[in-house]
């Protein structure tokens, strides 16, 4: 492998951080609210812990997003 390629395993490598994502209502954020918040913690580019909140966005959800992310209006009513 090229030396840059080595560095940037090196360097992620020595990281702990967290990706986070976010299941909408729609794409409009005037308007639209958070349904999921989804976060995965990575060490050593392995994922190490996993955690999600379903959040009741106080407005329905449209037919193609429970399709889309298989979040149901029921799943959130509480």
């Amino acid at each position: 492998p090229r030396m840059e390629d080595q560095n940037s395993v090196e360097l992620v490598d020595s990281l702990k951080f967290c990706v986070i994502d976010l299941e909408t209502t729609g794409g409009n954020p005037a308007n639209d609210q958070i349904i999921e918040i989804g976060l995965v913690k990575v060490v050593k580019r392995k994922v190490v812990e996993e955690k999600n909140y379903l959040i009741n966005p106080q407005i329905p959800i449209p037919e193609f997003i429970q399709k889309l992310t298989s979040i149901k209006q029921s799943d959130i009513k509480d």
